[in-house]
């Protein structure tokens, strides 16, 4: 029983923790959402090659889902040069 209420209080204070950093963002300038919106997709894109990669040396081996991880990150940061991945 206890350990269930530990759950929930730790979820309850993950959502509180989301809720509270989107009032926040909510509140900025639209340039500044512009900004961090675009750092967002390099880190995420980035994140995706990295993963990849790391993957395919751990297995030492060729796999097409750890290739496609590549391809993907590779494909966002070419939206993101070219401005097509803005709202």
């Amino acid at each position: 029983m206890l350990k269930g209420l530990l759950i929930m209080l730790a979820v309850f204070v993950v959502v509180a923790g989301i809720h509270f950093f989107s009032m926040r963002i909510a509140r900025i300038p639209q340039e500044k959402k512009e900004r961090f919106r675009k750092r967002f997709w390099i880190f995420y894109a980035l994140y995706f090659i990295c993963w990849g990669i790391l993957n395919m040396l751990s297995k030492e081996r060729f796999d097409w889902f750890d290739f496609g991880l590549v391809i993907i990150g590779v494909t966002y940061l070419i939206l993101i040069f070219f401005k097509k991945l803005e709202a």
